[in-house]
């Protein structure tokens, strides 16, 4: 009877372990998002979403509801911003099925969903021929504006990141390529591989409201100071390439609206030092995130801990 019982466990933690691969879980989502109908996809996220939330560990919410009382400067009370912190949850349950369910619709009913704010911007910059650095945040669909610009047949390419396991990595590439993306990796050849791409005309996408190198530098973001990439700014300056900022809002009913907009410039800054050029620029594109998220900050999904400024940080910096 305790060897039965040992077969048993055994199966079972097998079972288990796989219910908790992401890999298999994208893998039916995919599978589902070939037959969800367009009428089913606000039922879908908003079910998604609550058992998200009611699932999530204490400290998932915990981080989630700091870092939306940060973008919402602490307007709210502790229930409102319950309710705000549930929408969130909602809100990037609908971006995966967005992902899902994106290359399996037809491109022209996409179309007809979907309207656009100042693309002029866009395709003024990209004209000029020298590649567009596109930065974006993780706001609403975001990888449905990479579909879109291939969709207006611009070349595009996008930095990623290097996901574990290697299948769910494989996975996002290959769902990328479907929508006629190009993906980079993060990696010590990603600066060079962008560079490469702006020189051949291309658009490349950068995701900025996340360090993920760890090496970026302390910028003033919805009142306190947080680290951001200069990655996006250095590759300005050594390239030249323009500077253009994507943003893609989705409403309940699945209407989309694309933002672009442009970081601040001044052009006294030209004759600065490099470094003060970058750190400059860096955080005009952080402002210019700040008001993008802020035109519906349920949409943000940051769901891991912020990269605040540290005792040690403001103790080093000199007095002015």
């Amino acid at each position: 009877m305790s060897q039965v019982l040992k077969v048993r466990q055994r199966y079972l933690g097998r079972l288990l372990e796989r219910l908790h691969a992401p890999q298999l879980w994208f893998a039916l989502g995919d599978r589902c998002g070939r037959f969800l109908p367009v009428r089913a996809d606000e039922l879908v996220s908003l079910l998604g979403g609550t058992i998200w939330y009611v699932v999530a560990s204490k400290e998932r919410r915990a981080t989630v509801r700091r870092n939306h009382d940060l973008i919402l400067r602490s307007r709210l009370g502790t229930v409102a911003l319950e309710l705000h912190v549930l929408s969130a949850f909602v809100s990037y349950v609908r971006y995966y099925v967005d992902l899902f369910t994106t290359i399996h619709r037809a491109p022209s009913s996409l179309a007809l969903r979907t309207t656009v704010e100042n693309a002029e911007l866009f395709w003024s910059a990209y004209e000029q021929g020298k590649g567009v650095i596109v930065v974006t945040a993780h706001l609403g669909d975001w990888d449905y504006g990479a579909y879109w610009f291939a969709q207006q047949g611009c070349e595009i390419a996008a930095v990623v990141e290097h996901l574990e396991p290697e299948e769910l990595s494989n996975w996002f590439v290959r769902q990328r390529k479907s929508m006629g993306v190009e993906p980079i990796f993060v990696g010590p050849n990603a600066v060079a591989e962008v560079a490469s791409r702006l020189a051949q005309g291309m658009a490349v996408a950068l995701v900025a409201d996340r360090d993920i190198s760890g090496t970026g530098e302390l910028m003033d973001f919805f009142g306190e100071r947080l680290r951001f990439p200069l990655g996006p700014a250095l590759i300005a300056e050594r390239t030249h390439a323009p500077v253009v900022g994507c943003f893609v809002y989705t409403s309940r009913s699945g209407q989309r609206r694309i933002v672009f907009g442009e970081p601040s410039q001044d052009s006294s800054i030209d004759s600065l030092r490099l470094r003060e050029r970058v750190r400059l620029r860096t955080q005009a594109i952080v402002k210019l995130l700040e008001h993008a998220i802020e035109r519906a900050p349920e949409q943000w999904h940051v769901f891991v801990p912020l990269e605040r400024e540290a005792a040690s940080d403001r103790v080093s910096e000199p007095q002015e």
